[in-house]
């Protein structure tokens, strides 16, 4: 399939009657953060499909599946649904079937799933899971039950080793701790690329401006999204097609006396006006804690400093 295609977005499991006339090679997951350990089975199925004349297909949820195991617990995650389809898109994906995630489907055996909707509803003649992959009641003895009943449902299976990187599992549950202690240069290794959150620009108290270096001010577009630790960081800025880098802000302003967490922004050689844009800001290295300067000025020099250092990232 061609990188260029469009993907095809199900919104349910289509009725049996209406199940794909070509068989399809799937993967199931929640794929917070799409990591290079979930590219990899994808990469997998990708190639599966393509040497048995299936479609590549991966099933994902509406939600993350903790919100429903665990009432009232909000994840902090890595990816919004959004964001998901985007990177299964560009990876060349076939379809996406997205799953309502609820506590009847919860209750689902390894089994039921299979054979309802895998099978009977998506006519999959291949599946490839990762190796910690659970589903349903007994999670923990799915992968079990997926081989076992290969031969009667007619389909394969093949289990994927972990990915690691220095000696590490690949888990998006790694990688939120990363980002959440500041480490976004070394979860930026294991998603594969920076870790970036969108968001649209809003009005501020102008302080940057004050001391003659402007910043955009961050409103983040989802609340499920997990924010770095609070610090100054180097990173980059999309807006409009074009990415700028920047120096980006997340925490108080103990300089102005201000303890209110803030997310601002300072693009580099930048002069236009983004009030009121969608962009989308990506995290390449912590460059230092948050600190209180006597003087403007000092705060200004620092800042400089930032912009430098931020100059000679590589960004990605």
């Amino acid at each position: 399939m061609s990188k260029n295609a469009i993907m095809i977005v199900l919104k349910d499991f289509p009725p049996p009657s209406e199940k794909p006339e070509v068989r399809t090679a799937i993967t199931i997951g929640t794929f917070d953060g799409v990591h290079i350990g979930h590219r990899y089975i994808i990469r997998e199925v990708l190639s599966e499909a393509r040497e048995k004349g299936e479609k590549s297909l991966v099933v994902t949820f509406d939600r993350h599946p903790l919100s429903v195991l665990r009432p009232g617990f909000l994840p902090q995650l890595l990816s919004t649904l959004e964001e998901k389809l985007e990177a299964f898109e560009k990876l060349g994906v076939d379809s996406t079937c997205i799953m309502a995630f609820t506590k009847e489907t919860a209750e689902l055996t390894a089994a039921q799933f299979l054979r309802d909707f895998l099978v009977r509803r998506l006519n999959m003649g291949s599946l490839i899971a990762g190796y910690d992959h659970g589903f349903g009641k007994k999670r923990e003895e799915s992968s079990e039950v997926f081989e076992q009943l290969a031969g009667e449902l007619h389909y394969s299976f093949k289990k994927v080793d972990p990915v690691k990187h220095g000696g590490v599992i690949v888990k998006s549950s790694t990688i939120r701790t990363m980002i959440s202690e500041g480490a976004v240069e070394a979860a930026s290794k294991l998603l594969g690329a920076d870790y970036s959150i969108k968001g649209r620009v809003i009005r501020g108290n102008t302080l940057g401006r004050q001391i003659g270096i402007p910043t955009a001010n961050i409103e983040p577009g989802s609340t499920e999204k997990i924010l770095p630790a609070s610090g100054v960081y180097g990173g980059w800025v999309l807006c409009e097609g074009r990415i700028k880098k920047a120096v980006i802000n997340l925490g108080p302003r103990p300089t102005f006396g201000i303890e209110k967490e803030a997310f601002e922004t300072h693009l580099i050689d930048y002069t236009g006006d983004l009030y009121g844009k969608e962009v989308r800001i990506g995290f390449t290295r912590r460059l230092r804690d948050i600190k209180k300067f006597d003087t403007h000025e000092q705060l200004k020099h620092q800042i400089y400093t930032d912009i430098e250092l931020t100059k000679s990232l590589i960004i990605s």
